[in-house]
């Protein structure tokens, strides 16, 4: 009996904590401070993600010297190529610029 509620527990629980992805129009356009605040936690955990995947990847994606990337300059990033872009890219993952400015800015040679 306990081990069907811990199931049934398990599934309830689950369907909570569905991660949501965040687009680009989102990230640059946020409805108010709570949202901006939000999304500067996801970014910074994309980027933490992308980091450690970086660190421990065979073959780096990017080499920046001190090998941490801050979020504020993830996010200066983004916005300063969100501000060159002529197409409209605003159903783009917010995840997706960081890899490949990451990339152009501090390439491996």
């Amino acid at each position: 009996m306990v081990r069907v509620a811990v199931i049934v527990l398990g599934v309830l629980l689950s369907f909570a904590a569905n991660a949501q992805s965040l687009r680009l129009k989102n990230y640059l356009n946020p409805e108010n401070d709570r949202m901006r605040f939000f999304n500067e936690v996801y970014l910074a955990g994309a980027v933490d993600a992308l980091t450690a995947y970086n660190m421990a990847a065979p073959v780096k994606l990017f080499c920046k010297d001190g090998v941490v990337v801050s979020p504020q300059e993830a996010a200066d990033l983004i916005s300063d190529w969100a501000k060159k872009q002529t197409k409209n890219e605003d159903d783009l993952l917010v995840v997706i610029p960081p890899v490949l400015l990451l990339k152009k800015t501090y390439p491996c040679r």
